[in-house]
């Protein structure tokens, strides 16, 4: 899995994932896949202000000792117009819905993308290189893409 991938890499910018209880790794995971609060309280037979309250606890552990303008994750919404459209070297192209992604910015793509590899993790791509530094995309267990970001020096 990508996320454990990242925990057990130790790489700096996804060592916030081992602060993350079993719960809210799940919740997180369906707020990935585009899932409202209530539909993920209805998921994991829980209430809604419990759920809120997993993601509450996920955002300060997120952002706990970050300047304003620092990130470590980022969801990102695709739309028809946006690089997330565009077909993979495959041919696979994105289902109705795009292909909204988490995007983890990490320091070494290269040596984190070996690594995760060896791992068994399955990439939809092999590294780009673009305006936003350098990019691939990883799938969860389920099939759900995360984008891996190393952005420009």
């Amino acid at each position: 899995m990508v996320m454990e991938g990242l925990i057990k890499t130790g790489d700096g910018h996804g060592a916030f994932l081992r602060d993350l209880s079993p719960r809210e790794l799940e919740v997180l995971s369906w707020m990935a896949k585009g899932y409202r609060n209530d539909t993920i309280a209805d998921v994991l037979s829980r209430d809604v202000k419990t759920v809120e309250r997993h993601i509450n606890n996920i955002y300060s552990k997120l952002f706990s000792d970050k300047k304003d303008d620092e990130e470590d994750l980022r969801l990102w919404l695709s739309d028809p117009r946006t690089s997330a459209a565009q077909p993979m070297t495959d041919g696979s192209i994105p289902e109705p819905g795009g292909w909204n992604r988490f995007v983890v910015q990490v320091d070494d793509l290269p040596s984190l993308v070996e690594k995760l590899k060896a791992e068994g993790t399955i990439f939809r791509n092999e590294i780009l290189s673009g305006v936003g530094g350098l990019q691939i995309l990883a799938e969860d267990p389920s099939g759900n893409p995360i984008e891996l970001n190393q952005p420009p020096a």
